[in-house]
């Protein structure tokens, strides 16, 4: 993590860490496969994204159902993430 700078080109969605972040109880920190990419509906990257008040580049992906799933290029900006929005959730 440290102060590495977001990245302004998109990595690929595939070997990403991901998580669904509708799903907080039920939310980890994954590979994602292209099993998962193929249930994606869309994809949008934010290159200076602020999920959960942490700057960092990521993938927002919907999938059917109530699924949202944030994938971050490392599992460290990922597990910082899903730590960040347990620490926030009411």
């Amino acid at each position: 993590l440290g102060g590495a700078p977001s990245r302004a080109e998109p990595f690929p969605v595939v070997g990403g860490y991901g998580f669904d972040w509708l799903k907080p109880d039920s939310a980890r920190c994954r590979t994602i496969t292209q099993n998962d990419a193929d249930r994606f509906q869309a994809c949008r990257f934010e290159p200076s994204g602020n999920a959960f008040g942490l700057p960092s580049s990521y993938h927002r992906c919907k999938a059917p159902g109530r699924s949202e799933t944030l994938i971050y290029e490392t599992r460290a900006r990922c597990e910082a993430a899903l730590e960040t929005m347990r620490a926030n959730a009411p």
